[in-house]
């Protein structure tokens, strides 16, 4: 790995850190399955806290490993959506007509 020194606790901390995200990813998806309307009309989504949570915490362990690796993180994989063509210059905030940079 370039990114991150030789030694055995470099790589053990990035292991780990991948480890956590897969983690979260897994706790992520088994969420989807409890987001059911609990009643006609207005909805209620019981897992909606569970899942921006669970996304906060994938949020985290991203920027810890990008810092850990000298990277930059260039989208957000743990928004609800895609990609978008505009982010903000941190590529993580959505962008719009607000003086964000064009991607793409």
């Amino acid at each position: 790995m370039n990114a991150v020194d030789d030694t055995a606790a470099e790589l053990a901390q990035v292991v780990a850190l991948l480890v956590s995200l897969a983690d979260i990813d897994t706790r992520l998806t088994a969420c989807y399955g409890r987001l059911k309307a609990l009643k006609v009309g207005s909805i209620e989504l019981p897992g909606h806290g569970e899942l921006m949570a669970l996304r906060s915490e994938g949020r985290k362990f991203s920027g810890r490993l990008a810092a850990k690796l000298g990277v930059a993180i260039i989208n957000d994989a743990w928004s609800g959506g895609g990609p978008n063509a505009f982010a903000s210059a941190d590529r993580m905030t959505p962008g719009g007509d607000s003086g964000y940079i064009r991607q793409g």
